[in-house]
């Protein structure tokens, strides 16, 4: 085979990858086109039904955890018939089984399916079901720090909460050690050959649920802001049990910047951070305005 055989050969070989590829972005679209069909316009589409063959019970879980809906039973089986998810393929008998299930699952006091109820009537809506939606783990308000540890001095709790960080970065994998120099980074830690500032701010006061950290040095905001630094606010308290927990919300610098613009932080030169723990959420706020922040507690796997 010659050079010029060769190439052609090639180029044949990329124009049909290219068109394997083609052809796979049509699949997918016509994919998340029948989903829409099937879910309807209020629910995410792009969902993955494949995997193993499912009983009829488990069929039904999935579509309704992964649909977050109502549904009626004729819905739940168009969609298990349309994946192929059951080793039953006719409708009518697929339905019945999962009707049957659904109706006598949710009879049960610990079920995780539910029949649904008109609003107005209040009446069982026949054939409609959903399953119960797990909520997420929401940390619970703190309790008070005893008076022993509120005369701790400053340097000594800013100190205690910068390693206390250390050793949360170390049982997430990563590699940090403390800054012997305070220049507006307290860590500097690595993982997968990659690099992250970090600053710690820790306090150990708590008033009707209310948090308020030591503040940023705008000017040292401003100064690691491009270089992607992070930063963790350490909350140290005692449990309603008298146990020492530490509570770490975890942000980047857009995070606070964004917080910036919506007026989330006081409106000080200084960046100044206040959470308040109210019914199993916790918000950072400023006066009347707030936002959840829930999603940062304990989460060191933002730093990336």
């Amino acid at each position: 085979m010659g050079l010029l055989d060769f190439l052609s050969n090639k180029k044949e070989d990329k124009e049909s990858d290219n068109d394997n590829v083609e052809n796979k972005d049509i699949v997918e679209s016509e994919t998340k086109d029948k989903q829409q069909k099937l879910f309807g316009d209020n629910v995410q589409v792009g969902i993955d039904f494949g995997g193993q063959k499912k009983t009829p019970r488990e069929a039904a879980i999935e579509i309704l955890e992964k649909s977050r809906k109502e549904m009626h039973v004729r819905d739940i089986a168009k969609i298990a018939i349309e994946y192929r998810m059951t080793d039953e393929v006719d409708f009518e008998v697929l339905k019945k089984k999962i009707s049957s299930v659904l109706n006598r699952e949710s009879k049960k006091k610990k079920s995780n399916f539910l029949k649904v109820k008109n609003r107005k009537t209040k009446k069982e809506k026949r054939g409609f079901y959903k399953i119960k939606i797990k909520p997420p783990v929401t940390p619970k308000p703190p309790g008070t720090t005893p008076p022993s540890n509120i005369g701790l001095k400053t340097s000594v709790i800013g100190t205690a909460g910068e390693y206390a960080v250390v050793s949360e970065l170390l049982f997430n994998g990563f590699n940090a050690n403390v800054m012997i120099i305070d220049d507006g980074i307290d860590i500097i830690a690595s993982k997968d050959n990659r690099h992250f500032f970090i600053q710690v701010k820790t306090t150990m006061r708590i008033n009707k649920g209310r948090v308020n950290f030591p503040k940023i040095q705008a000017k040292s905001f401003d100064r690691y802001n491009l270089s992607g630094a992070f930063y963790v606010f350490v909350f140290r308290y005692h449990d309603k049990s008298n146990a020492p927990r530490c509570d770490y919300f975890v942000f980047s610098a857009s995070d606070i910047e964004s917080f910036r613009h919506q007026g989330i932080l006081s409106n000080d030169a200084d960046i100044n951070l206040k959470v308040l723990y109210d019914r199993g959420r916790v918000y950072a706020y400023n006066h009347d305005n707030r936002i959840d922040v829930s999603y940062s507690l304990n989460d060191f796997s933002r730093i990336k």
